[in-house]
This record gives structure tokens, sequence and C-alpha cells, in this order.
């Protein structure tokens, strides 16, 4: 309910009263003449169509999105018609949020040292022409939705209140933006960051549907089928860091159900990877031949192509529980195969991080997760594969040497080794979280069964992550939950 501003024409007493309810004033009343209210409101920046209200509103939503694109696109494009802009009436309080721009600017160059370092989806150059090609109530409706999505991941909401208000303003405004009929790279980016969001709070089953809509436009625009030309072109790269950053996100979101909901078919084998993160920032001119993610693991990587290729033997993963699953029983060579691809990564991604000076490092952490999901199955209640009392026993060490790893990390973070937390990224609750779960299920080979001491360390870094992202809380009672099932049995 909003107050507004009142002024009897007669008198021009000026009164904050409720807008639902009507106005009285006592002079006029006493004067026995009809009071005249005509509303007067606080004036507010008047942009290409601003809604004066929160909520959202049709008014002045215009959809001009030519069907053809999907009935045919052959005649679409023989035509060479072209997609028009949106046009779209921007609510007063999505303005809000983002008119001061000496304060957006350093949430800018907030979001480049944090999230920026494990999700390098959007162009540093383009978002600071955004910033100062001209004043925000001339942009675009999906440029003003990518910066709003910017503001709403470095956001924190009220503890035990993952749903924030800045939160419900930007999904309605996405959908208002998606219903104009945009479709656009930048509506695409803002969805990934909406979904992050959602993923790092817990905001379930929103962020499974928010990065299916992702993935849906992003095939639609063509950035998950790119040939190396489209990759020279002007934002090439940003449309392949796009893509990946969906299929990282899709992955992470189906750890717990082995890739079961996916909404996108997974890496290809000829699948370009991002080219190096510092020379894309500087603009340093791609290579025309791309590296592909079927290329060895020994060439040269920057960290989001480290990511992708994490991101795929995750996929694989994923396949091989799947199929024991099904019942099908593969091959001890293929998981022998697989635990020795995954560890061969894992080493040099780690060795890289060292030599690089990386504190965060995303591809170390789904590396782990890979091989702690592989060999620890009957925690999802998979039946295990048919395996020999040797290759059982080669499968537990590799999950034992994981959780050490995973507690040595965790003693780094709490010591501060390993970055601050607004560095830190939800995608790697889900690593810590098997860890933690494993260590606790395999207490009796551990140390002589001093789980407790292995699990602390970890259980102290999800608490301290709680702080920035909320969904960790989530982590710690189903630890708790499992702690005290293993110890009941």
């Amino acid at each position: 309910m909003t107050l507004e501003i009142y002024a009897c024409e007669p008198c021009q007493q000026r009164k904050k009263r409720c807008s639902k309810q009507l106005p009285a004033c006592g002079l006029c009343a006493r004067m026995k003449r009809p009071c005249k209210y005509p509303q007067q409101r606080k004036p507010r920046i008047q942009s290409r169509g601003v809604d004066s209200g929160d909520q959202v509103s049709t008014e002045g939503q215009t959809n001009r999105f030519p069907p053809a694109f999907f009935i045919d696109p052959y005649m679409f494009h023989s035509c060479s018609a072209q997609i028009p802009q949106s046009r779209v009436t921007v609510p007063t309080r999505v303005i809000e949020y983002l008119e001061d721009a000496i304060l957006f600017k350093n949430l800018a160059a907030g979001f480049f040292a944090t999230v920026h370092q494990w999700m390098p989806v959007i162009s540093r150059i383009r978002l600071h022409s955004l910033l100062t090609s001209q004043p925000l109530h001339q942009q675009e409706p999906d440029a003003i939705l990518l910066l709003l999505s910017i503001k709403l991941i470095l956001s924190v909401p009220e503890q035990n209140k993952s749903v924030s208000e800045i939160y419900v303003t930007t999904k309605q405004f996405f959908l208002m933006v998606e219903t104009a009929g945009c479709l656009t790279l930048q509506l695409v980016q803002a969805g990934l960051m909406i979904s992050l969001y959602e993923l790092g709070h817990g905001i379930y089953p929103a962020a499974f549907s928010t990065i299916a809509t992702c993935a849906r436009y992003g095939t639609a625009l063509g950035i998950d089928d790119l040939a190396a030309t489209d990759l020279t072109s002007a934002g090439g790269e940003e449309k392949l860091r796009v893509w990946w950053g969906i299929l990282i996100v899709d992955h992470i979101l189906n750890v717990g159900t082995h890739g079961r909901h996916l909404s996108t078919r997974g890496p290809k084998s000829d699948q370009p990877l991002p080219m190096d993160d510092d020379d894309w920032d500087r603009l340093i001119p791609k290579s025309k031949q791309p590296q592909l993610l079927s290329a060895p693991t020994e060439l040269k990587a920057g960290r989001f192509a480290r990511t992708a290729q994490a991101t795929n033997l995750l996929s694989l993963v994923f396949q091989y529980l799947n199929r024991v699953r099904s019942g099908l029983q593969p091959s001890y060579e293929h998981l022998d195969q697989l635990n020795r691809t995954i560890l061969a990564l894992g080493n040099l991604v780690e060795e890289e991080g060292y030599q690089r000076g990386i504190v965060l490092c995303c591809p170390v952490g789904f590396c782990s997760n890979a091989l702690l999901l592989l060999n620890t199955p009957h925690l999802d209640g998979i039946p295990p594969a048919h395996l020999t009392d040797e290759q059982r026993r080669m499968s537990e060490q590799i999950a034992i040497s994981e959780t050490r790893k995973v507690k040595n990390i965790a003693e780094q973070y709490e010591n501060g080794k390993r970055g601050t937390l607004n560095q830190t990224c939800p995608l790697l609750l889900s690593w810590l979280y098997r860890a933690a779960i494993t260590t606790t299920s395999l207490r009796p080979v551990i140390d002589g069964g001093k789980n407790r001491e292995q699990v602390l360390p970890i259980h102290n870094t999800v608490k301290d992550i709680s702080q920035r992202w909320h969904v960790a809380d989530s982590y710690l009672q189903l630890l708790e939950t499992r702690q005290f099932m293993t110890l009941s049995s």
C-alpha cells in the first residue's frame, strides 16, 4: 500500500493519505465546499516507457516478435527479416535500483572482482560501454535487465529469507521483457545471473526453470553450435562463454540427480573452448583456430576453459552412473579410464592454480566432485557395479584421497588462503557437501575412525559460506541428518 501526496485545490492543504482511502480536508468541510484532490507524485526519471507503479504492468507493452522465426526459420532468414526491438514499460522500481550511476559503477567493479572470476560470461568492455554510452533511461529493456541482474547477484538477502524484494522485482521484469518478445544475448545473460542467485540461495524449483529458459533461448540464438568463423566475429567469444555458463550451471544443479533433469544435451567433443580469460578481458584477438574440447588437456588453457573441461568430465560421470542405475554394468576398464582421466585433469589444474596464484579454482572442485560421485554411488542409493575386492579397494582409496584433499583446502580457506567470503562460488557447495558425507560414510577406514576431525573443517567452511550464499544452510542441515543416520545405523 503506497502513500500519495494530495493537495486540496481550494485551500492548498497538503496531506499524506493512503491512496486507497478518501482524503478528508477539514477546512473545506467547515466551508461546506467539495474537496478537489488532484494527485501529485514526487518527480521521477521519465524514460522510454517508465511505469509509475512497482508491479508488473502490461500498459505500454507490445510483443512484436515475428512468429516466423520459430514457425519457418528457413523463410525468416531467406527473407532477411529482422527481429524488431521490444517495447517495454520499465517499472519505476527497476529505475530506482539503478538510477544512482556512481553507485552502480562501484557495483560493476565489485562484480568483476568477485563473480566474474568464476563465471566470466559478461564482456567487461561491453558492460563499461553500457554504463557510459547513454543515460539509463535511454537504454534498451534487455540492457536494463542485465544491469539489474548484476545488482541482484551481488546482493545478499536477509538471513532466513531467500526471497528478497530485488529478486522479486528482477524476476517480474525478466517476465515483462520476455513477454514483450525480447530474444537477445543480454536477456540470456540476465537469466544466467538470476539462476546463479537462485542456486546460491536455495530458491527451488525456480533455479531449474530459469536455467532451462536460458538453455532454450540459447539454442534459439544459435550459441550452442558456434562455428570457428563465429568466434572471430565481434561478440563471438562472449556468446561461447554464455553457452558454457549455461552448461556449467545446468550440470551443477543436476549433481544430486546425476544429470537426469538436464536442460541441455551436454558438451560436444567438437565444442570450442573459451580463450584465456585475461586475454579476453584485454580484448586481445583470438587465434583463428580455437581449442576444442577434444584437444589434449595438456595444452595451455584459461581458468574458464578448465572449468569447461571439468564440466565435460562431470557429464561423463553422469552417463556412467545412469547406466549403473538402469541395471547396465559398465566394465571396470571404463571406470578405471574415467578415474584416470579426471585425476589427470585435477592434478593439472591444481598445479596451474599454484603457479598462477589462483585462489579460486572451480576446476579443482569440479574434478574432485566428479571423482567422489563416481566412486561412492552407494551414497545416492545406487547399487554398486560388480567390482572385485581389489577394484573396490582402489575405488575406496580414491574417495579417501579426495576427502583429505578437500579437508586441506577447507583449512586453507579458514586461514584466509583461498580468497574472501565475497569471492566464494556457490557452485562448489555440492562438492564440499559430497566430501563431508563421504568422510562420514568411510569412518572405519579414515584415521582409525576419527571422521569428525576430518569433517569439521569442511563443516566450518560451509557454515562460513552460508553468510554469502544461504543455500549452504540447507547443506548443513542435510549433513547433520546424514551423520545422525550413519550413527544410528
